[in-house]
């Protein structure tokens, strides 16, 4: 009753202030109700999987510690031999199964701000850093060969063009020569038959 004499001596103006105070409020418990709720879903989930965790380390421990496995594996009995190979297979299967269900719950308690995500987060950086530097290496280790060879094949080239141009030269000197030893010989065979 003192809630409804506060508000029947208020303007409109504080009326439309206190609803949406109000309005606030609702929304704030409402984001903290669904939070409160996000969180109670994971700590279901996380206390399910420890359980089923729980349940294949107990499977596992009550397979391999079963008494009658050793005694089966030493008879020659086929059947007993198969049934154990399969046993053994089924533990170890569970024992995977077991590993890898630690590795998903490892993964799922991961936090970038804990003292090991930030480790993590550290040596990728390192790596990445080092990639970075061995990829820098690689390729100026690449390129020095290659500017190496590209210069033995550029001397290589001046030196074929060099000779291209002497040999040229040569069998232009050697076809004047030619030209002038024709002229000579038909100019004596000239004077031959002339005689």
């Amino acid at each position: 009753m003192e809630e409804a004499a506060d508000i029947s001596g208020l303007t409109p103006e504080q009326l439309i202030d206190r609803l949406r105070e109000g309005d606030k409020l609702i929304a704030a418990l409402a984001e903290r109700a669904e939070r409160h709720d996000e969180e109670h879903a994971t700590a279901l989930r996380h206390s399910e999987d420890r359980r089923i965790l729980e349940d294949i380390d107990r499977s596992v421990d009550r397979l391999t510690s079963l008494p009658h496995l050793e005694r089966a594996k030493g008879l020659a009995h086929p059947l007993l031999h198969k049934l154990c190979k399969t046993l053994d297979a089924a533990v170890e299967e569970a024992q995977q199964s077991l590993a890898l269900a630690e590795e998903d719950l490892m993964a799922w308690e991961f936090d970038i701000e804990s003292e090991t995500g930030k480790k993590l987060v550290a040596r990728l950086k390192d790596l990445v850093e080092r990639n970075k530097q061995l990829g820098d290496t690689l390729s100026q280790a690449s390129l020095e060969p290659l500017q190496k060879e590209l210069e033995v094949l550029q001397t290589y080239h001046t030196g074929l063009q060099s000779k291209q141009q002497e040999l040229e030269s040569f069998v232009k000197e050697s076809e004047e020569q030619l030209e002038l030893m024709q002229a000579t010989i038909m100019g004596l065979d000239h004077q031959l038959r002339q005689e």
